[in-house]
């Protein structure tokens, strides 16, 4: 209906994004409609939503590992917007996009600033036990995994896993990747394999 009525399009662009949005939560790949998104967004001045696309496209890439070059460029573009309004929540995704950057061209150290950054906004921005903090939490337990940090590595994903549990349910497809960083932290140390077998089989139903 929004893309109908020219008035609209500020409505029009925002559910574009979320559907993107939703398409990335799917494990889907939403970087092809992204820059469109964003550009339709700056036309119409709604500069929130074309900072949270710029971000989610750089997410994207970092999370692609061989684009970490491209996942900064984008994270650049957003920067630079969020520096122009109230930043709030979309400087926890530019410290995960960042992250995500850093730890794909093997730079872990600075990865690892990035996450506690993130999860340190996010902390005060929406409390401890909030869900909204549980991607920067499995985010930074895989960089800790990638370092070799075992514990907390572990740390991280077990609190991700209690927020998910908590607040979406055991079933949920977030709560599965929680439980995964689980198991590859299981497989590193060499426990039981019949024991990560079965996990790795509650993962996948």
């Amino acid at each position: 209906v929004a893309e109908r009525i020219p008035e609209w399009e500020p409505i029009a662009v925002e559910v574009a994004y979320v559907a993107a949005l939703f398409e990335a939560e799917r494990d889907g790949d939403p970087r092809e409609v992204l820059p469109g998104i964003a550009n339709r967004a700056l036309a119409c001045k709604h500069l929130h939503v074309a900072a949270a696309a710029w971000l989610l496209l750089a997410i994207q890439h970092g999370r692609a590992g061989a684009e970490a070059e491209l996942a900064h460029v984008f994270a650049d573009q957003a920067q630079a917007l969020l520096e122009t309004h109230d930043p709030t929540v979309e400087l926890v995704n530019l410290a995960r996009a960042r992250g995500l950057a850093f730890a794909a061209q093997g730079r872990h150290e600075e990865a690892r600033a990035a996450f506690d950054h993130a999860v340190t906004l996010g902390e005060q921005l929406w409390g401890p036990s909030s869900v909204r903090i549980a991607r920067a939490l499995t985010d930074r337990g895989s960089s800790s995994l990638w370092r070799g940090d075992v514990v907390q590595a572990e740390a991280d994903f077990r609190r991700a896993l209690e927020l998910l549990e908590t607040n979406l349910g055991p079933g949920h497809p977030r709560t599965a990747d929680a439980r995964y960083g689980l198991v590859r932290l299981a497989i590193l140390r060499g426990d039981d394999p019949a024991r990560i077998g079965s996990e790795l089989d509650a993962i996948a139903l």
